[in-house]
């Protein structure tokens, strides 16, 4: 049962992750941008 609730955390926080990632690669993105 533990197994069961684990894995669905784990891919939620994986796309909260990938989320994360690419809000950060955005804002580089417009700071790169703007910076030139």
């Amino acid at each position: 049962m533990s197994c069961c609730n684990k894995a669905p955390k784990g891919g939620a926080s994986l796309g909260l992750l990938l989320k994360f990632i690419g809000v950060i690669f955005l804002l580089l993105l417009v700071v790169a941008f703007f910076s030139n």
